[in-house]
């Protein structure tokens, strides 16, 4: 992939010769986690490419990693209540150290279904938990008071009624 992506952009600078001569930079997200690095590690030393540096932003690098960093995240934004997260230590975790990527014990395959079921219908924006997502959240969206919502974790409070005192 890392070849064909940089044959294209060769193409892409033969086709638009205009800009051969401008500096490069390579950016991606998401699973651009892969394929610029990869493409960078070929491309940048082309004499032909005035490249100057890469980006990715959200990138996918390691399922590994990714899969094992989703459950801390989903449990340390309050997304996994604490029953599931002792399962989760029980079935996925011996000796300090957890994997929740390709556990071999059934019972943490299943609970990792139930994480992954959470985090995929919670409606939440995926990029960014504090914010609607723009365009909203595919079946996450339905309409209040004849205006359209999406969730996001920066109003889950707003209608909650609160009720202080500043007397201990």
């Amino acid at each position: 992939v890392a070849h064909n992506n940089y044959l294209a952009l060769k193409e892409f600078l033969r086709l638009f010769p205009e800009y051969s001569k401008n500096d490069l930079f390579l950016t991606g997200e998401s699973y651009g986690g892969s394929y610029i690095p990869t493409l960078a590690g070929g491309g940048m030393e082309a004499p032909s490419l005035a490249s100057q540096g890469i980006a990715v932003g959200n990138g996918l690098s390691s399922y590994e990693i990714n899969d094992n960093s989703l459950v801390y995240f989903a449990y340390y934004h309050g997304l996994l209540g604490t029953e599931l997260w002792r399962d989760l230590q029980a079935f996925c975790c011996s000796q300090g150290k957890c994997n929740f990527h390709d556990n071999s014990n059934l019972n943490c395959t299943l609970k990792m279904e139930e994480v992954i079921q959470i985090v995929e219908e919670s409606g939440l924006n995926i990029y960014n938990l504090y914010a609607p997502c723009d365009g909203g959240v595919p079946g996450s969206m339905r309409y209040e008071g004849g205006y359209l919502v999406t969730h996001d974790l920066g109003n889950s409070f707003i209608r909650m009624p609160m009720r202080f005192s500043w007397r201990q």
